[in-house]
């Protein structure tokens, strides 16, 4: 979804968000962009072979070590967001204002918001519940409502799903590479970046109709879970949210 400014009066999902949504299983970015998770389910995980031992051979039990990931150092006025239970947290600037995702309808979940964007326009005017985004794995949305006058408010999502077992990043990466392109999302570049909490893939996406927006996706993984961390903006804007982005991104941690 997209949330307009009061310059413009027809909003909502685009068709390849439409298509995403059916055919990847995945609903579209609450906020104002995609989120697509690879159907990988169908993956199962390689079968472990057996090793055949000796009675005179003792295994050496084998422990791996957590690796430590410190808490960020979070800018001043930056927020901690996540739930208990979300299994990650995330630091943003105190103007993103995240929706109520465990309100019944849109306009109930967007409440926190127009207390700082009274303008902010719903794309949809019917009934809307947050029961099949939750569904879906949606775990945070979150809107800038200070910015500059810009068409459409900055936003970010957070979506994430358990798989049925391990699947390596590059795995992930070359399914979403072969798929995005038939479903009309074009991938403008993917690159293995390094956060505090390991390896990501960062894409920047376009879609293959007129939309004035861009979109940057990072997927991350943590044992059977894989999460899309989706900012979307005003084209208008330029690089503008670029940095802040990355700068967002190194305050991703997991958590049990």
């Amino acid at each position: 979804m997209q949330y307009d400014k009061p310059t413009r009066n027809r909003l909502g999902l685009t068709r390849t968000q439409s298509l995403i949504l059916v055919v990847l299983g995945i609903g579209v970015c609450v906020t104002f962009g995609i989120a697509a998770i690879v159907l990988i389910n169908a993956m199962s995980p390689p079968a472990v072979p057996t090793v055949a031992v000796e009675a005179t051979v003792t295994p050496i039990p084998m422990t791996p070590t957590p690796t430590l990931v410190p808490a960020p150092v979070l800018e001043e006025g930056w927020v901690s967001h996540g739930q208990p239970g979300d299994g990650f947290t995330i630091a943003l600037p105190a103007s993103w204002i995240a929706m109520d995702l465990s309100a019944e309808t849109l306009d109930d979940a967007l409440a926190p918001v127009k207390e700082h964007a009274p303008d902010i326009i719903s794309p949809y005017k019917g009934a809307w519940s947050t029961d099949v985004y939750r569904d879906w794995g949606l775990k945070l949305s979150v809107i800038d409502v200070q910015e500059p006058d810009y068409v459409y408010y900055t936003g970010m999502d957070v979506m994430c799903e358990t798989m049925e077992g391990p699947v390596p990043l590059d795995e992930i990466v070359e399914e979403l590479i072969y798929s995005l392109p038939d479903l009309g999302i074009g991938i403008l570049s993917n690159e293995r970046i390094m956060l505090p909490i390991g390896e990501a893939e960062r894409f920047e996406v376009v879609e293959g109709m007129d939309d004035p927006s861009r979109t940057l996706k990072y997927l991350l993984l943590h044992d059977q879970v894989n999460c899309f961390v989706t900012f979307v903006w005003d084209a208008q804007a330029g690089d503008a949210y670029i940095p802040v982005a990355e700068k967002i991104m190194q305050t991703f941690r997991w958590a049990e």
